[in-house]
Formats: structure tokens, sequence, C-alpha cells
């Protein structure tokens, strides 16, 4: 039999929903208040955007990320949803300014090393060229060349 051929068994039965859950389990966000996401949620569901857009972009050699460029990008964008959610700053991303991230910057600093919050400052800059391109954010790195990350006033 050819794989195209469905058995009479598989026939009547319903395919699987690509939304269903692969796991099994529970689903990732809790179910919905009032029909909307929470500023957490939100923030997740565009950390997940990120990720795809990553993944289809080349760097500036013209190849592929690799994944574990993808991953500290997004772990960047993770350590500053982290913070909002601690100091239940009410919105996703684009709620992000200049004065709001130099905030991030200066309690990461208090807590990391100086390398740890410059890393950390280098790779939001990938999440904030998305939000630019894909939600007409504000630019929070003006004039930025390689190596130079200046936030705005």
């Amino acid at each position: 039999m050819s794989r195209s051929a469905a058995s009479p068994a598989t026939a009547s039965r319903p395919r699987k929903s690509p939304l269903r859950l692969a796991s099994g389990g529970e689903p990732s966000f809790p179910p919905r208040q009032g029909g909307r996401l929470s500023p957490s949620q939100l923030r997740t569901m565009m950390i997940g955007e990120f990720e795809q857009w990553l993944r289809s972009r080349t760097n500036q050699e013209k190849r592929p990320f690799q994944e574990e460029t993808v991953v500290a990008y997004a772990k960047a964008a993770r350590a500053l949803d982290a913070w909002m959610t601690e100091k239940k700053i009410d919105g996703d991303f684009t709620a992000c300014d200049s004065a709001l991230l130099n905030s991030f910057f200066r309690d990461y600093n208090a807590a990391h090393t100086r390398g740890g919050t410059n890393t950390k400052q280098r790779n939001l800059r990938h999440l904030f060229t998305w939000l630019e391109a894909e939600y007409e954010h504000q630019r929070l790195y003006p004039g930025t060349t390689q190596g130079r990350y200046a936030l705005g006033a």
C-alpha cells in the first residue's frame, strides 16, 4: 500500500490538529481572563516570534544564525521579560523606552558583572531591531556600529 492511501481504519478518524500540544501536557499559557493575554504572556509570545525571525535571517557573513546565537539572544529577551514581570510593568516589549531599558541595565548590573551587563545590552539590540521592523517600535539603539551600542536619550 502506498503512503498516500489511507487504510479504512484511519479514514474514519479525524486527523490530529497541528495546533494540539505534542507533549500532551498543559498549555503553556493559562486560560485568558476576559479574552486578553497578560503582559507576560504577550512577551513570551513575542520572544517566540523573535526566535523564529532570527532563524529566518542571516548574520553579517550572510550565514544563518547558529542555534546557540538564537538561544543567547532569546535569553537576553527573557531576562528583560523577567525583570519587567518583577517590576510589574504593564505592557509587552513595545512598552520599553530608553529610560526603562536604562533601569533594567542598572538593576542587571547591580546583580551581575559589567561584562555580563554589556553582553545583555549587546544581545538585546537584536530584539529591538526586530521590534523596530515588525512593530514599528522607536529606535532605541541609534547610530550603532559594530561594537558600539548606545541607548537613545
